[in-house]
């Protein structure tokens, strides 16, 4: 049994937006006051066929355009104007200017800014690691969108968002599982910088 059919969904009508707009409301309530996130994540590539491809576990802090994102022999830090990107195997730091890709869905930008982006398709309730959520499918205004349905699961006792499924326009899905969810955590002052290692290998790609 995979991760994805472990969840008990069941959808209500799309019609009944009310119910949905509460939720989203729900969630507004608890986000937009939040200046920063620290979790640890899960995230699973589902092909279109239903099977589960890359799967990897690390740690996450966002902050506006800022994230700092650390998984097994890789961290990606990025203070809004730089990345960089180092692999711990080859002792190797990538430094390049940042810049938002259409094409990679960005957890940061969506949790503190889907509202004006996204409508209401559908809500329902789940099951999830032995706790009530809800559920709003929501799909993209744009249609030019290279992403074309997201699925945010609310813990209902706190209103978090522990899971984010989305689909792109290759019917490919991606799942993100958070916990250990701090909101505000406090932050050291060189969270969203990277100093390289000693020794290692420095290659700066930006273009001034």
């Amino acid at each position: 049994m995979t991760l994805l059919t472990a969840v008990l969904f069941f959808g209500q009508p799309a019609a009944r937006a009310q119910s949905g707009q509460e939720v989203v409301e729900r969630l507004k309530t608890r986000y937009e006051r939040v200046d920063a996130l620290r979790a640890a994540f899960r995230q699973t590539l589902i092909t279109p066929d239903g099977r589960e491809g890359d799967t990897f576990s690390g740690t996450l802090i966002l902050r506006g355009d800022q994230f700092r994102v650390e998984v097994p022999g890789q961290t990606i830090v990025t203070d809004g104007r730089v990345t960089w990107i180092y692999n711990a195997a080859e002792n190797q730091v990538l430094i390049n200017d940042y810049v938002k890709d259409e094409t990679t869905f960005s957890l940061n930008d969506f949790l503190f800014n889907f509202e004006d982006r996204y409508e209401i398709i559908s809500t329902g309730r789940a099951l999830l690691n032995g706790k009530e959520h809800r559920t709003v499918r929501l799909r993209p205004r744009d249609p030019a969108s290279y992403f074309r349905e997201i699925m945010v699961v609310m813990r209902e006792s706190d209103d978090l968002i522990t899971r984010i499924e989305v689909v792109d326009v290759n019917e490919t899905k991606l799942v993100f599982d958070l916990r250990e969810i701090e909101l505000d955590p406090p932050l050291a002052p060189d969270t969203f910088a990277f100093t390289p290692p000693p020794g290692a290998e420095v290659v700066d790609l930006r273009s001034d």
